[in-house]
């Protein structure tokens, strides 16, 4: 499965830039709509355990698309696809995979 990269282009950060205490611009590298949150039973099912911020995991998941919307206002065309995750996985380091449903 060909990987891409969801990085935001300088543009994109420089329109969500939040002040540091050095005084240089920081913002997010990815976008917030990215990010999916698991909890404690998700954590344990996932293998997630051992895990510490920083590191890096592999998560495959099956997901349906719930809405699909398209938006034309004053800041341009936009279209927005919401995923419901209904599987995922974590290859974990003996290249098994581990699944749970969705909620």
């Amino acid at each position: 499965m060909k990987m891409i990269d969801m990085k935001m282009s300088k543009k994109e950060m420089n329109d969500d830039v939040m002040p540091t205490t050095l005084g240089k611009p920081k913002g997010p590298q990815y976008p917030y709509e990215l990010k999916i949150c698991v909890e404690d039973d998700q954590i344990k099912s996932l293998g997630l355990d051992d895990m510490n911020v920083g590191d890096k995991v592999t998560l495959v998941c099956d997901c349906e698309i719930v809405e699909m919307s398209k938006r034309d206002d004053e800041y341009g065309k936009k279209r927005t696809c919401r995923l419901q995750i209904q599987k995922i996985g974590n290859e974990g380091e003996d290249d098994s995979m581990t699944f749970m449903a969705g909620r």
